[in-house]
């Protein structure tokens, strides 16, 4: 004699089934679907007559992305020095100071004059030619 399942047991185990295949589309939905490298600005979502985009790099997406999809790593600057020409201190021989240029083209010197006014300095404006 075959054991018989009760009845309903096939519907209580559809409804489980179709709640958990609703629970994994959901997780599915909250991972993280795009990846954006770089830039500085923060990405965002333009919309543009009926097709979606993500800005700046101009991924074109679903309709139904939201800025929790994206995973964004901002670009990483680094302010490079190379080191142009050192001064010996003409108040304080013995101590010098040190001109660099940076990865900005600016020029910054190590010496309390620069530091304090934060603007060119005498051996900074030697540096430039002027």
């Amino acid at each position: 004699m075959a054991n018989k399942l009760p009845d309903g047991l096939f519907d209580f185990l559809g409804e489980i089934g179709a709640l958990a295949g609703e629970a994994e589309e959901e997780y599915i939905r909250r991972q993280k679907k795009y990846k954006v490298e770089g830039g500085i600005v923060p990405p965002t979502i333009a919309n543009i007559g009926d097709k979606h985009y993500i800005v700046p790099w101009w991924v074109e997406v679903d309709s139904s992305v939201t800025l929790d999809d994206i995973e964004w790593t901002p670009e990483v600057f680094e302010n490079k020095k190379e080191e142009v020409k050192t001064f010996e201190s003409s108040s304080a021989p013995g101590i010098f100071y040190s001109v660099q240029k940076t990865s900005t083209n600016g020029y910054e010197c190590d010496c309390p004059g620069f530091k304090f006014h934060n603007k060119p300095c005498k051996h900074v404006k030697e540096v430039r030619g002027y």
